[in-house]
């Protein structure tokens, strides 16, 4: 995990909000403020081993896997809050044109979270959001996006 250049992070009455934007490897372009922080931040750091004849082989290969959940209401407005969870699925993969099948294109970009001191730079692996509360019309207000 890399540092990048040292930046304030947002600030909502003194709290530090974590963001979460697409990471060109100097600078986060259009973070996206999540609207409250996570509860807890989930890290698994893995060695891909081989059983040999000799025993157990390190293979060479060490992933680091971030998991949390992030949770966006726009109660207090009356916005569709998927309006800013789209942001984060569009993390998730090279835009293509409507219809068009993925291919061995290019791969999706880097992204970065930050959160006070804590910055993690990596590829969302997988997204799930859960929508659960609406207005009267039906506009989503509240949803918890879980990210690995």
């Amino acid at each position: 995990m890399a540092d990048t250049a040292e930046k304030d992070a947002p600030r909502k009455e003194g709290v530090a909000l974590a963001t979460i934007g697409a990471f060109n490897g100097t600078e986060v372009t259009e973070p996206i403020d999540v609207h409250f922080n996570p509860v807890s931040l989930q890290l698994s750091i893995n060695n891909q081993l081989k059983k040999n004849a000799k025993g157990i082989q390190y293979i060479g290969t060490t992933t680091m896997k971030l998991t949390m959940d992030l949770i966006f209401d726009s109660t207090d407005t009356g916005q569709d809050v998927t309006d800013n969870t789209r942001r984060i699925q569009a993390l998730l993969g090279p835009e293509k044109p409507p219809g068009e099948k993925a291919t061995n294109g290019p791969p999706p970009p880097k992204v970065q979270f930050e959160w006070g001191t804590i910055k993690f730079q990596g590829i969302i692996e997988g997204y799930k959001e859960t929508i659960d509360f609406f207005s009267i019309d039906g506009v989503p207000l509240r949803s918890s996006v879980n990210l690995t």
